[in-house]
C-alpha cells in the first residue's frame, strides 16, 4: 500500500512541476503583431535564456509552434558607483570595490537586460 501512495505522490508532484512554466520576465505585443520582451538576469546567459523562454511560452499561448527573433539586444547594467562628491575618495571606493570583485564569477551589483523583439510562426 505505501508503495503505491509513493508512486501515486511522485506522478502528481512531476505533473504539477511540468504545468508550472511561466513568463519570467515582461512581455507586450506591439500593434504589429509582434512582442516585445525584456528580462533582468543576474548572468548574461541568465537572460539569454529567460528570453528564450518567454518567447516560446508567448507563442505557445497564441497558438504557435515557433518564433522568429526580429532584434535583440544585451545591455550589462554595472552596480551602482560611489559619488561622495570627493573625487580622490570616490576613485578609492570604487578600486576597492574593483577589488573585490576580482575572481567572482558573478559580478556583484551587475545585472543584465535583454530586450527582444519577436513573431510568433
Amino acid at each position: 500500500m505505501n508503495t503505491n501512495k509513493v508512486i501515486l505522490i511522485s506522478i502528481a508532484l512531476s505533473a504539477t512541476l511540468v504545468g508550472c512554466a511561466s513568463i519570467k520576465g515582461t512581455v507586450t505585443p506591439l500593434e504589429n503583431g509582434s512582442f516585445k520582451s525584456s528580462v533582468f538576469a543576474e548572468t548574461k546567459e541568465d537572460a539569454l535564456k529567460i528570453s528564450e523562454s518567454d518567447a516560446k511560452l508567448t507563442c505557445k499561448d497564441e497558438g504557435h509552434k515557433k518564433h522568429v527573433v526580429v532584434s535583440k539586444d544585451v545591455v550589462k547594467i554595472p552596480p551602482d558607483r560611489a559619488n561622495t562628491g570627493y573625487n580622490l575618495v570616490d576613485k578609492a571606493i570604487n578600486l576597492s570595490q574593483d577589488i573585490a570583485r576580482l575572481g567572482n564569477e558573478k559580478e556583484d551589483g551587475v545585472k543584465y537586460e535583454v530586450t527582444t523583439l519577436f513573431k510568433c510562426r
